[in-house]
């Protein structure tokens, strides 16, 4: 784990595992949207450098990353990860978020992706960077988004881990 965490400087660049991909200028976001579909079916969204989702083939959420914090599924709850740095030492503590952590977790996800989902729509949004040709560029997306938005099971599985 490193010592000092950076700025990322090209979100868009990042992704260049995943086709298709987007870079959207979004009218009420001060940053750029970045989405892409890597070949496995994992749908990725940074919609700012401190707010990142990542969702499994079947739309239900594995990872994100909000404000410093790494959140993993857990199966049944989301696992948050938060580093702890001294000048010798680099711990990663986990915190299992309660029912009503976890509740509070989801509305805030479903309040972006709806969020997320009606801008691609507004006329005051732009298409920066696309790896999609053809008249409508983000149509994957949105059917993307309103699949994370309608399943019923909103986490993966948990991540199997090497650790016994």
């Amino acid at each position: 784990m490193a010592r000092h965490s950076s700025d990322r400087e090209d979100l868009y660049a990042e992704l260049h595992l995943a086709s298709p991909r987007w870079e959207i200028r979004l009218p009420s976001a001060p940053t750029t949207t970045v989405a892409g579909i890597r070949s496995d079916g994992r749908l990725l969204l940074s919609l700012t450098p401190d707010l990142v989702y990542q969702f499994d083939a079947q739309n239900r959420l594995l990872r994100a990353y909000r404000d410093g914090v790494l959140f993993r599924t857990q199966g049944k709850t989301l696992a948050r990860l938060r580093r702890s740095r001294t000048e010798t030492t680099s711990e990663l503590l986990r915190h299992d978020l309660t029912e009503q952590e976890l509740e509070t977790f989801l509305k805030s996800l479903t309040e972006s992706l709806e969020e997320l989902q009606q801008q691609l729509t507004d006329p005051g949004t732009h298409l920066l960077r696309s790896t999609e040709t053809g008249s409508e560029p983000l149509k994957i997306l949105a059917t993307r988004l309103a699949g994370c938005l309608q399943t019923e099971e909103k986490l993966a599985p948990s991540y199997h881990t090497r650790r016994k």
